[in-house]
């Protein structure tokens, strides 16, 4: 994206900019769309963690707290994104996503790393370090 155009995304918690030159990631999870995902989630090395939720799902309901905290502790970079598995089953589909809720790991949209199930917000920015630490994954 040259030309200082930037990337215009809803987020959680209002309007949020991603600038692709400089990688700048709100402090708020994303919601991801089959529309915005890979122009989001394949900004050249971006490390990425992708929550596949259902808001009918309790334990992804439970979820949504440690979610928050992540894309806090980690804004400016990483991006934290969520998709409702219930709007848009074609990234649901893509990734291979069968429970919810399922964390998946980018890192310039190549997926690293895969966490299902409800864990530990140390358990994901864990994952996250190790994503940010290593060169191409």
């Amino acid at each position: 994206m040259a030309g200082g155009m930037f990337l215009f995304a809803r987020c959680v918690r209002g309007p949020a900019v991603i600038d692709p030159a400089t990688a700048h990631v709100p402090e708020s999870a994303i919601p991801l769309t089959t529309t915005n995902f890979d122009s989001l989630v394949t900004v050249s090395g971006l490390v990425a963690m992708v929550d596949f939720f259902s808001p009918l799902c309790p334990h992804c309901v439970t979820m949504n707290p440690v979610v928050d905290s992540i894309a806090q502790a980690f804004a400016g970079r990483a991006l934290v994104g969520k998709v409702n598995v219930d709007e848009d089953d074609l990234l649901q589909n893509r990734f291979a996503v069968y429970s919810w809720p399922t964390f998946v790991f980018l890192k310039g949209g190549v997926e690293y790393e895969r966490v299902v199930g409800e864990v530990s917000g140390d358990s994901l920015a864990a994952v996250m370090e190790r994503g940010l630490a290593a060169g191409d994954i």
